[in-house]
């Protein structure tokens, strides 16, 4: 059996900060997350919820997917506190976000 990567997203909750990553085993991950196994971002603010994430054959690619999806997010908080009400970002690439308040991405990314 080949070898599966996946880039994965987690958020504190609805509103809250989120985290993009990318990792040959999911399940392991998110419950590293979960559990704050390893010191940084996640385990300081909390973020340990899956809302979406992408399976890819090659690790180049699930790579290049976690840097789209990272500077994505990113500029979503810009272009929330320029809509300054809620509404849907496109993302770009088949993924969009509900952006909740001035400044946060919702927990339901989808493709879309």
């Amino acid at each position: 059996m080949d070898a599966l990567f996946y880039v994965y997203i987690l958020a504190t909750r609805k509103g809250g900060s989120i985290y993009v990553g990318v990792t040959n085993d999911l399940h392991r991950r998110v419950f590293e997350h979960k559990t704050h196994a390893i010191e940084g971002f996640t385990a300081r603010y909390n973020i340990d919820r899956l809302v979406y994430f992408e399976v890819f054959e090659s690790i180049e690619a699930a790579i290049a997917r976690e840097k789209e999806a990272e500077e994505v997010a990113a500029g979503v908080e810009s272009r929330a506190d320029r809509a300054r009400e809620p509404g849907v970002a496109r993302l770009g690439r088949g993924l969009r976000a509900v952006i909740v308040g001035r400044s946060r991405l919702s927990a339901s990314l989808r493709p879309g």
